[in-house]
């Protein structure tokens, strides 16, 4: 949003709330005259000034000038909280993606251990068969895992 277009919605936005505030002090003042005016002067002339287009439109301004600061921080705060709320949704799914990088990271690391000691291990050409098994476990169980954690992709990989 460009700075015109902030302050083209702000004073729409001061102006609406104007209108409705002009309204009900205006109808306030019409009450009070209709209620009081009686008592004190002639009520028709006081009654037409009122409510003269005059009296409408420079209250109007006058509105619109005192509710443009709160409209243009009305505008900003809702920005403002639009943005924090965002970021907050971004910072949950960083930490997510995070979180689960460390799962990841973490079991892929004691398979890589668990590996490396079986390729590491010493064994006779009897116990070959034996140790053979136990890699192919070992690959099995690393395979599953990559495709249950990590998908279909990483698996094939």
């Amino acid at each position: 949003m460009s700075i015109v277009e902030f302050y083209l919605a702000a004073l729409g936005r001061a102006f609406w709330e104007s209108v409705n505030l002009g309204q009900a002090i205006v109808f306030i003042a019409v009450a009070a005259m209709g209620l009081l005016g009686r008592r004190f002067i002639d009520p028709a002339p006081v009654y037409s000034r009122i409510t003269s287009a005059r009296v409408a439109f420079v209250l109007l301004i006058a509105l619109v000038c005192a509710r443009l600061p709160f409209a243009v921080y009305g505008l900003w705060d809702e920005e403002h909280l639009k943005r924090l709320h965002t970021e907050c949704l971004l910072g949950r799914a960083r930490d997510a993606q995070q979180k689960r990088k460390e799962f990841v990271s973490q079991k892929l690391q004691g398979f890589y251990v668990r590996a490396q000691d079986l390729m590491h291990k010493r064994i006779t050409p009897d116990e070959f068969p034996a140790w053979a098994q136990e890699e192919g476990r070992l690959g099995k169980e690393v395979a599953e895992w990559i495709k249950t954690n990590m998908g279909e992709g990483a698996a094939a990989n």
